[in-house]
């Protein structure tokens, strides 16, 4: 919700615009980035992280799904899965193609 709010701080939306961002994009969410992208080419290793994560080019992104490390919510739900005590849904790959 305040990541989608406009921005009101005059010398950000000033920056915004200066690279060709249109004021109906110019939200907290758009400022962040920005200035986590001029962090980075700087030379802030960890805003460059950051941006490569968010853009979801991570490591964990480069793993298989089977592979990632999951955060305990996700972990608890597969555990479930694999102990039988939640049944797996049909995906279109799980359904067999007419004969």
């Amino acid at each position: 919700m305040l990541l989608g709010l406009q921005v009101k701080n005059p010398k950000v939306t000033d920056l915004l615009s200066e690279l060709g961002i249109k004021k109906t994009d110019m939200n907290n969410q758009m400022a962040l980035l920005v200035a986590a992208l001029n962090k980075g080419l700087k030379g802030d290793i960890r805003a460059t992280e950051f941006l490569r994560d968010t853009a979801g080019e991570g490591l964990q992104a480069a793993l298989p799904v089977n592979e990632r490390e999951d955060d305990p919510l996700t972990a608890s739900i597969y555990n479930e899965v694999e102990n039988g005590f939640i049944e797996e849904t049909e995906t279109d790959t799980d359904i067999p193609e007419n004969q």
